[in-house]
């Protein structure tokens, strides 16, 4: 499992919701692909239901969704890593958490975390598919 699976599954629940990708947090665990990552869809937040067909094609797009990439590319080379949505995303998720840890923890006020430049200017059409 990577952050690109965690995001793609983000975003997938965010289409088929109306939400903005940056509200949704889908947790994924296992390998990294096919039958092997498992979207935890039982706990996004936003808690989120899907009836049992939309629910069984949505965990096989998401398991599926480097396939898609590979097969589109018909074998014309490596499948580039648009890192730079997903790391800015994995880095925010992972500050947010320590502050958030640290609040409890401490019992202190510390300053929210600020998302990085461009977090919620990204187009539609640039996220990972």
């Amino acid at each position: 499992m990577t952050t690109l699976d965690i995001v793609r599954s983000n975003t997938f629940v965010a289409e088929l919701k109306g939400l903005d990708m940056k509200d949704v947090d889908v947790p994924v665990v296992g390998g990294h692909a096919g039958i092997t990552i498992l979207p935890l869809l039982s706990q996004a937040t936003p808690a989120v239901s899907f009836d049992d067909d939309t629910l069984d094609k949505l965990t096989v797009r998401i398991q599926n969704a480097g396939t898609e990439v590979v097969e589109a590319k018909a074998g014309a080379g490596a499948t580039p890593t648009p890192l730079p949505l997903p790391l800015s995303h994995w880095a925010f998720r992972v500050c947010e958490t320590s502050r958030k840890a640290q609040r409890t923890s401490s019992g202190k006020n510390l300053p929210d975390v600020e998302k990085p430049s461009g977090f919620d200017q990204r187009e539609r059409s640039e996220l990972p598919r």
